[in-house]
């Protein structure tokens, strides 16, 4: 059994796959920590990553949500909860891979589902399991462990599949802008890229690198360390040499 913040998992929709061949990325993984949980969503192009702090529970390995669970769930949420913040949404999965979502301050109400002397209301119950039956893949395989190098290079991203990123940070309309900063994962840029935003510290995107100019900066690869769990000691920003800086 464990909870995570129903509103943080919708927020990831847009980087989950819609292919029904690749059905195991249908859904937004659940990577439970000794503390909170990553929250995870790719389609192979891009992946999003959350750091979800009041999530808690157990599960052996990485529990894969339906992303059309996540959707009803928030949808009715949204309409029983009459708007109120989506921040106190929660779902509640229970072992058998049954959900319910409901409203609370935290995560701990949301999982005795008592606030208080109150009961934390019923927004949504599943009809069946919202876990998915399959393998989510290694997402940390594409994510830095070892110090690298970081310096302005040719190499950069896809206007587009940021765009997916400004989805997932946005307030839900087309309308909304963010801040989104990029930083490569290694000096020559071909490797992926750490999307990451002031707005959202507890987020990190990660696309696939293509040629394009970008500028990168210390500050990113310390947000990235910190959402993804690494230690200050397994991620470094070296500065372009000299000599680079002259040739470019």
């Amino acid at each position: 059994m464990f909870v995570i913040s129903l509103n943080l998992a919708h927020k990831l929709l847009p980087c989950a796959s819609t292919e029904e061949t690749r059905y195991y990325l249908n859904g937004i993984g659940v990577h439970l920590l000794p503390q909170g949980a990553r929250l995870v969503a790719t389609d192979g192009l891009v992946t999003g990553i959350f750091r979800d702090h009041e999530a808690h529970g157990t599960f052996d390995g990485i529990a894969i949500i339906s992303r059309l669970a996540i959707a009803d769930a928030f949808k009715a949420a949204r309409k029983e909860a009459r708007h109120n913040d989506p921040a106190h949404y929660w779902l509640v999965v229970a072992d058998d891979g049954m959900a319910h979502a409901t409203s609370a301050p935290t995560g701990l109400c949301a999982m005795s589902g008592r606030n208080g002397e109150a009961e934390c209301p019923i927004l949504w119950r599943s009809a069946r399991s919202v876990l998915i039956d399959g393998s989510f893949p290694d997402y940390t395989r594409v994510i830095p462990s070892r110090a690298f190098d970081v310096a302005p290079s040719r190499y950069g991203w896809n206007p587009a599949l940021i765009g997916r990123f400004a989805d997932v940070l946005g307030n839900g309309t087309k309308k909304s802008a963010c801040s989104i900063s990029l930083v490569s994962g290694s000096a020559d840029g071909n490797s992926p890229w750490f999307a990451l935003s002031a707005a959202a510290p507890d987020f990190v995107g990660v696309v696939m690198p293509m040629r394009n100019g970008a500028d990168n900066s210390a500050t990113l690869v310390a947000a990235a360390r910190d959402v993804l769990d690494l230690g200050a000691a397994e991620l470094s920003f070296v500065p372009q040499p000299e000599a680079a800086k002259a040739d470019a």
